[in-house]
């Protein structure tokens, strides 16, 4: 992807996710603690896993992965679109939301590109989900760098790899502004 591989992170998401918190620089843990147990599977030469369930795209029907997502820029015209969206993400994690303050937020963004965006995410006809990427400055990074800040896939557009091919959409838009790294908000 292009980005610096942190050390003390794994490639696999499975795994990384299970490492504990302290795994992870700049914490007070160990800087290169051992990777979790987690039982072998076997690769073919090229690298890839022979466990249909592992990767990015694991579990994914093949006839999805032929199914792209367009992700449409969200405008002061479109921007009631995206709000039901954010409604169901904050509601999925019980989390406090405000319409209105979500509102004055968005049109903010829109109103300054150059700190970020927000985009509509589309599959098979239907707005499916949404996503905003911020843009953020870190020492760490040496200077500025993207926050993928919210994703979101409506439930029923799941396991459709619509997931990764937004996080491949944001990568895109950091290196094509020439970000040090992409950061992904949990």
């Amino acid at each position: 992807h292009g980005f610096p591989q942190r050390r003390g992170v794994t490639q696999s998401p499975v795994c990384a996710m299970a490492r504990p918190i302290h795994a992870y620089r700049g914490s007070s843990g160990p800087t290169n603690p051992a990777a979790p147990r987690r039982k072998k599977y076997a690769r073919y030469a090229n690298g890839r896993a022979s466990h249909a369930n592992r990767g990015i795209l694991g579990g994914t029907s093949p006839y999805y992965r032929f199914v792209p997502a367009a992700f449409r820029p969200v405008t002061l015209e479109t921007i009631d679109r995206v709000l039901p969206l954010m409604v169901a993400l904050y509601s999925q994690d019980a989390l406090d939301y405000d319409t209105a303050r979500a509102r004055r937020v968005a049109e903010w963004l829109i109103g300054k590109p150059e700190c970020g965006s927000i985009w509509l995410i589309e599959s098979e006809g239907r707005e499916v989900g949404y996503l905003a990427i911020t843009v953020c400055v870190s020492i760490e990074f040496h200077g500025r760098f993207a926050m993928l800040d919210e994703l979101y896939v409506d439930p029923v557009a799941r396991n459709r790899g619509i997931g990764p091919e937004a996080v491949a959409f944001a990568t895109d838009w950091a290196q094509a502004r020439g970000f040090a790294a992409l950061r992904l908000e949990v």
